[in-house]
């Protein structure tokens, strides 16, 4: 029997980062996602951001948690997908006379 594979959840930094957090966002407009929710939750210490989007298809959760960090968290191929946007973005903001 073929392994069945859930969501992939990826930690791309710390929770208040936000330069990765506009980077994250940027990757996502430019692959045309659409917001469909967010929340944010305090509890004791820890603070929990959420936006649900939906990106060609398939929901998309971006969570910045207390000492957890930020994380995307989707389908596999998808979530890689964001993870090299967010790259190349970096290494564009890296390149003089960009």
């Amino acid at each position: 029997m073929p392994a069945i594979s859930g969501p992939k959840r990826l930690v791309l930094g710390r929770e208040h980062d936000e330069a990765l957090r506009a980077r994250v966002l940027a990757a996502l407009r430019r692959l045309k996602a659409q917001t469909r929710a967010s929340s944010w939750d305090i509890g004791l210490s820890q603070e929990i951001g959420t936006l649900r989007f939906l990106v060609e298809g398939h929901e998309i959760t971006l969570t910045s948690e207390t000492n957890a960090g930020l994380a995307l968290e989707g389908p596999p191929a998808l979530v890689d997908s964001i993870r090299s946007e967010v790259e190349a973005l970096l290494w564009s903001d890296k390149t003089p006379g960009s």
